[in-house]
């Protein structure tokens, strides 16, 4: 065994350890990588408008960083196969930075040390923070509850499991999947299988007792919360335009407030009534009389009606009517 060699053994001799008493679990196991006839189809979902990553697949022919960088073609096959925990590792980081296109699964793979067989929830946490320092809070053994928590907030949730896989059903080994953070109408959460070719919908029921199958307390890693959008402000009404009182001729406005008073007293001295003698047509209209009191005192005319008939001895045979008969007799 060469120096490097040693070196490497003895770094990676706490992880083995690890993995050998259960407490740290690969998936899928290396000795059950799936082959393509795992792959399963299903229809695609709208998202009805919220937040959802494109889909990524684990399949070395679809992740274009797999083989990665002067990798073998062989060595991208064995990772893209047993990338299940990477590829559900990238959907989770794409809703971490609200980019839906964000990392694949071969980028996440190339940013931790585990470069053989499966990975597991702390590989992902160590390509969280380099591929771009972003955090991944691994949270195994809260419990089912702290799962339900985590979607109510809103939170991508990297999950393990075991058994065939809710939803596509596509693979029975160990496996590791994602919950997006949408809930359906029927109570379904958003559910990606890296062996599936989109998004379903699969109840949470499901979810537990598949997640149950491997750890009864389950073993699973969330997101960060997404910060609430400021709230829109409420439009308001433009502000009235005040008026340039530089530019205001004050003489007119007083003088048009005047005369505006003045046409309302010579409007409220006067009693006009439509005529109830005269024969139409007429000249110009519905005849209206100007009535005086006694004495044709301006500042005390009453109310009464008086009309003018044509044989009345008092007012003679003239009939007036129209304002032009009023300016002229009044004015």
């Amino acid at each position: 065994m060469t120096y490097k060699e040693e070196v490497e053994y003895i770094r990676k001799l706490p992880r083995d350890v690890a993995i050998f008493l259960g407490l740290r679990i690969l998936a899928p196991r290396p000795d059950r990588i799936p082959s393509i006839v795992n792959l399963r189809t299903v229809p695609p979902i709208d998202t009805g408008g919220a937040f959802r990553p494109d889909w990524r697949e684990q399949d070395p022919s679809k992740d274009p960083k797999e083989p990665y960088g002067s990798e073998s073609s062989g060595t991208g096959t064995d990772h893209g196969w047993s990338n299940c925990t990477m590829v559900s590792a990238a959907l989770c980081y794409a809703y971490a930075v609200q980019d839906k296109t964000g990392p694949q699964g071969g980028d996440m793979r190339h940013n931790q040390d585990d470069l053989s067989g499966g990975t597991d929830l702390y590989d992902a946490d160590t390509a969280f923070h380099r591929y771009g320092d972003q955090n991944l809070d691994i949270r195994t053994g809260a419990g089912w509850g702290a799962v339900k928590t985590a979607h109510n907030e809103k939170r991508a949730i990297l999950i393990q499991g075991e058994g065939n896989v809710p939803g596509s059903e596509s693979f029975d080994g160990s496996h590791a999947c994602v919950i997006g953070t949408e809930t359906n109408s029927d109570g379904e959460w958003l559910w990606g299988d890296p062996l599936a070719s989109g998004w379903q919908w699969v109840a949470p029921s499901k979810i537990e007792s598949w997640a149950k199958a491997l750890h009864s307390s389950i073993m699973f890693a969330v997101t960060k919360v997404q910060p609430t959008p400021p709230p829109q402000p409420v439009p308001q009404p433009p502000t009235p335009s005040q008026p340039d009182w530089s530019k205001v001729d004050i003489k007119q406005i007083q003088d048009d407030a005047v005369s505006a008073y003045q046409s309302e007293l010579l409007a409220d001295t006067y009693y006009w009534s439509e005529h109830p003698h005269e024969t139409p047509p007429f000249p110009l209209g519905d005849v209206i009389e100007i009535i005086p009191n006694q004495g044709w005192n301006v500042g005390k005319w009453n109310q009464t009606t008086w009309y003018l008939a044509p044989d009345s001895a008092r007012w003679g045979t003239a009939v007036w009517a129209g304002t032009t008969t009023v300016g002229s007799v009044w004015a």
